[in-house]
This record gives structure tokens, sequence and C-alpha cells, in this order.
């Protein structure tokens, strides 16, 4: 699991990537909701912080990168409106809100190719 930047704001929620049940179990301790197909977001608080793990099922190995951006970028949008939650934000403006995801995207989609080393 990779706990991305947030250097666009100070984000109330740190969010990750995961892209294995290990490391959601060991992050959760349990992989209940480790997605079947897929990706989903959870939220958890640990530790007073507020925590979004983002995470692809097994089955994204089978995908193309397309494919997978897609599905991080349906979670990003989940994401955005977390936060925007969390701020208390009711009314964004739609740059504000397209300046963040683009930013949360670019940051998933450069350690989604970290994460496996460019294999996609």
């Amino acid at each position: 699991m990779k706990w991305l930047d947030r250097s666009l704001f100070d984000s109330p929620i740190q969010y990750a990537l995961c892209l294995n049940r290990e490391d959601f179990k060991k992050f959760f301790n349990s992989d209940k909701y480790f997605p079947k197909t897929g990706a989903n977001i959870i939220l958890a608080s640990k530790n007073d912080n507020l925590h979004a793990v983002i995470t692809l099922a097994d089955d994204y190995k089978d995908l193309d990168t397309y494919e997978v951006h897609a599905m991080l970028t349906h979670e990003a949008m989940h994401l955005v409106d977390y936060i925007m939650e969390e701020i208390c934000e009711d009314n964004p403006s739609k740059e504000f809100k397209a300046y963040m995801i683009q930013n949360i995207c670019l940051e998933l989609f450069a350690t989604y190719k970290k994460m496996t080393k460019g294999q996609k």
C-alpha cells in the first residue's frame, strides 16, 4: 500500500492506493471489504485521522491501463465528495473540484505505475 501526497491543499483525509489483499488486511485487520472485482474506496478513522484506501481487486492485473485509470478516476470522484463533506463545502466551484480530481488522479496514476513498475 502506498500513501499519496495531499499537496493541492491540506486535505483532511489521508488517502492510499492498495493493490493487494495482504496490505488491505494489515491496515483494516480484515479483508471483509476487499473488492471481489473492480475497485472500491473505504473510509476509516485511525489514531484521530481520517483515511481513505482506494483498492483494486485482484483482477486488475487482467485489465489494460485505461480500464484501471477509469476505475481510479471513479474512486477519485468519491474521494473528492468525501473531502468536500469533511471540509463542509456544500457548493464548491467547478474549477476547484476539477483541480482536485485532476491532482488526485495524477497521484493515483503515477503511484499505480510505480507500484506495478510500469508493467501495464
